[in-house]
């Protein structure tokens, strides 16, 4: 996945409550990280029952909580915000895990 250029998303995020910044960079709050985490298994249920969307597990899981996060009047995601989020998350993880998923 090509990086998305620096914009103000990661801006509007960190205004949400979806974002903190973490040292030269940002990395998700505990409290989207739990819509996250719910949304996923959510999602491992629908697997289970044999109705696995369509997509990745974690864009998908990203894409359920923003739908849930509650956001200020007036603002709403879109794909770019999915994505930067999915993209902070994969920098996260340790560099032979991100090689191992292709990342």
């Amino acid at each position: 996945m090509e990086p998305l250029p620096a914009s103000g998303l990661e801006d509007e995020l960190v205004a949400w409550g979806a974002l903190e910044r973490a040292g030269d960079g940002y990395a998700w709050t505990r409290r989207f990280r739990g819509f996250v985490m719910r949304e996923a298994a959510r999602l491992a249920g629908e697997e289970r029952a044999g109705r696995a969307p369509a997509g990745g597990a974690l864009a998908n899981a990203v894409v359920g909580a923003l739908e849930a996060f509650p956001h200020p009047d007036g603002a709403a995601y879109g794909e770019l915000h999915a994505r930067r989020l999915v993209e902070i998350e994969l920098a996260a993880l340790p560099e032979e895990l991100r090689r191992a998923l292709g990342a």
